[in-house]
C-alpha cells in the first residue's frame, strides 16, 4: 500500500500508453458514444474504451470509475457491503476522498494531514458538526443541511457574533490609509506566489485589509497542498519556475473587497438581532436556493482543488484563484456556470469563456469565505492600535452556540484510517478494471 500522502496509483496494463485494453475472457463487445467500444461481462462488469484503445470507464454493481489515458484513476465511487460509500478523486496535487458511513458520518480527506470529520447533531436535527484537521491542528464548525432541487448543500452557522459597534467601525473608511507589515516576507508560500500576489502597500479601509488576509490564507493552503502532494517538487523552492507569471489585478482585488464589505454588513445585521433569535435554528427548509446563488454575491475565492469542466475538457482550480458566477441557472441539474477572473500559472486560464462547477462546491467556497472573513475580523480586532491599524471599539464576541463548540478528539485518527480505506478501494477498483 502506498504511504500516507503518496499520489502513486497502480496502473493496469490495458490502459498504459502504447497498450490497448484487453478484455477478459467472456466479455462481449459493443459500441459506445463517440466511436468508443464497450465490453460487458455476465458478472455485471462493463468497460468503455476510447478510439485509441485506452480504458476510460469501468463499472460493476456497486462500483463506477473513470480513468485517464495513462491508466491513472481519476474518479471512483464504491459502495461497500456494509452500505458505506467511498468516493476517490485523484488530481495533480494528490488524492481527495470522501467516506460516508451508514450512520451518516462523513470523512473527507483534502490532502495529507488535511480534511474533516462530519457528524449529525442529535440535539439539532438537520445540523452537522465538522471537525477540521489542518497540519495537526483541529477546530470545529457547525453547518445547516439543506436541499435545493437535487442539490444537497451545507450552510455555515456562526458560533458567535461580534458586537454591532465593532462591525460598524470595520465598514467605515479609516482616517488615513495605513501601511501594514504582515510578516510574510520570509514565508516560502509568499515567495513562490510573489509574481501573482503581493500585499497592498496601503490600506484605506478594513475591507481591503481583510481581502489580503483571506487571499493569503488560501494561497498558503495552495502551497502546502502542492508541497504535501510532492515534497520533492523542486519548483516550490523557486518562484522563477512559474514561467508565465499572472498578477492579481486591482480590479479583481476590489471586487473581492466589495464582497467582504457586504459580508461584514450582513453579520452586523445578524448581530443586532435579539439574543434569543441567534442563531436561526429551525429545521432547515428544503428547496431554498443556497447562498452561493444569491444574486448579490457573485465573486468567489477558490478554497480547495477543483476540476472545472470547460466544454467537455477539464482544468484545475486551486486555492487563491478567483471565479465569478456567470448565471444562477442550474446546468445538468447540479452545476452552475462560472468564469475565471484570475488564476495562478498552471491553473485554468482567466478568460471570458465559462466552465461548470458543482453548486455544492461553490457553496463550500461561500462557506469558506465567511469563515475566513470571521477569522480575519478577530485578527483585525487583535491588531487594533498596532502596526498602523487605527484603534476602534472592542469586538466583544458573543457566543450563540456554546453547547455545539469543541472539536472531535478522534478526527485526526479517523482521517488516517479512512485514507487507508480509500487507497485500498482505489487499488481494488483498478484490479477489477484490469480483469484481475
Amino acid at each position: 500500500m502506498a504511504p500516507s500522502g503518496s499520489t502513486t496509483q497502480p496502473v493496469h496494463p490495458g490502459a498504459m500508453p502504447g497498450h490497448s485494453f484487453s478484455p477478459p475472457p467472456g466479455a462481449k463487445a459493443g459500441t459506445g458514444p463517440g466511436g468508443s467500444n464497450t465490453f460487458s461481462h455476465a458478472d455485471g462488469r462493463k468497460w468503455e474504451v476510447n478510439r485509441d484503445g485506452h480504458l476510460t470507464h469501468f463499472s460493476r454493481p456497486g462500483t463506477d470509475a473513470r480513468f485517464a489515458d495513462n491508466g491513472r484513476l481519476l474518479h471512483a465511487h464504491v459502495v461497500r457491503a456494509d452500505h458505506s460509500e467511498i468516493t476517490v478523486r485523484n488530481g495533480p496535487h494528490g488524492q481527495r476522498y470522501e467516506v460516508v458511513r451508514p450512520d451518516h458520518t462523513r470523512v473527507v480527506g483534502l490532502g495529507p494531514h488535511r480534511g474533516y470529520v462530519e457528524r449529525p447533531l442529535a440535539s439539532r436535527p438537520g445540523y452537522v458538526s465538522r471537525t477540521y484537521v489542518v497540519g495537526g491542528h483541529s477546530y470545529a464548525r457547525v453547518y445547516r443541511t439543506s436541499r435545493y432541487r437535487s442539490v444537497v448543500y451545507y450552510n455555515y452557522v456562526p458560533a458567535f457574533y461580534f458586537q454591532p459597534l465593532y462591525y460598524g467601525w470595520v465598514v467605515q473608511p479609516w482616517p488615513a490609509p495605513i501601511a501594514f507589515d504582515w510578516g510574510w516576507g520570509a514565508d516560502p508560500w509568499y515567495g513562490f506566489y510573489g509574481p501573482y500576489f503581493a500585499f497592498a502597500p496601503f490600506y484605506p479601509n478594513a475591507s481591503l485589509w481583510l481581502t489580503d488576509y483571506l487571499l493569503a490564507a488560501n494561497l498558503r493552503a495552495a502551497y502546502e497542498n502542492q508541497a504535501a502532494a510532492d515534497p520533492s517538487d523542486q519548483s516550490l523552492a523557486s518562484p522563477a519556475a512559474q514561467n508565465t507569471p499572472a498578477t492579481l489585478t486591482p480590479a479583481v482585488r476590489q471586487a473581492i473587497a466589495d464582497e467582504v464589505r457586504q459580508q461584514v454588513e450582513a453579520e452586523r445585521t445578524a448581530a443586532a438581532r435579539p439574543f434569543a433569535s441567534l442563531p436561526d435554528l429551525p429545521r432547515p427548509a428544503d428547496d431554498r436556493p443556497p447562498p452561493a446563488l444569491d444574486p448579490k454575491f457573485r465573486t468567489f475565492v477558490v478554497s480547495q482543488d477543483l476540476e472545472l469542466d470547460v466544454g467537455g475538457q477539464t482544468c484545475m482550480l486551486t486555492p487563491g484563484d478567483i471565479v465569478v458566477r456567470a448565471s444562477n441557472n442550474l446546468v445538468e441539474q447540479t452545476k452552475v456556470p462560472v468564469t475565471v477572473l484570475s488564476s495562478k500559472p498552471g491553473d485554468c486560464p482567466a478568460s471570458s469563456s465559462t466552465g461548470l462547477l458543482e453548486v455544492a462546491d461553490l457553496q463550500e467556497m461561500y462557506n469558506d469565505f465567511r469563515e475566513k472573513v470571521r477569522d480575519g475580523l478577530k485578527t483585525l480586532a487583535d491588531n487594533q492600535g498596532k502596526g498602523g491599524v487605527p484603534a476602534g471599539p472592542a469586538a466583544n464576541p458573543r457566543e450563540v452556540m456554546p453547547e455545539l463548540s469543541g472539536p472531535d478528539l478522534f478526527a485526526e485518527s479517523e482521517l488516517t484510517k479512512q485514507q487507508q480505506a480509500a487507497l485500498q478501494a482505489a487499488t481494488e477498483v483498478q484490479q477489477d478494471a484490469a480483469g484481475t
